[in-house]
């Protein structure tokens, strides 16, 4: 299945290698990527009418990726919020983030899996 065209996909991501690899391999699957390097730019870029999913990393060079996906849900309440982490969160933390608005954790590191993620929300 390919990806909508018109689906664009907000990368918020601190760490810029991280983010260029998450870009790339995104991209080569055939997603239009919004890249953002801090939470500033993600909330200008989350303006973008065309978006269809945001993936912000949890860890923002010392800034909460997760306060920052909460509030771009509660302004986008029609965009999934994936947020990437290296954490190992406990079931009950998922379901209050899941109250909050995060869609589903991914872990970070593996790009194969971001991608499976990925396609299952962006659609």
């Amino acid at each position: 299945m390919e990806p909508a065209a018109k689906r664009k996909i907000l990368v918020v991501e601190g760490d810029e290698d991280w983010r260029v690899q998450v870009s790339a391999s995104l991209t080569e699957a055939g997603y239009e990527l919004l890249p953002a390097a801090d939470p500033s730019e993600a909330l200008r870029r989350a303006e973008d009418p065309a978006l269809g999913l945001m993936l912000v990393n949890e860890d923002l060079n010392g800034e909460s990726g997760r306060m920052l996906g909460c509030f771009l849900r509660r302004n986008h309440p029609e965009v999934p919020v994936l947020l990437c982490t290296n954490r190992d969160y406990p079931k009950a933390e998922i379901l209050e983030l899941m109250d909050q608005g995060i869609a589903q954790c991914v872990p970070k590191g593996n790009l194969e899996e971001l991608i499976v993620t990925v396609g299952c929300w962006a659609q």
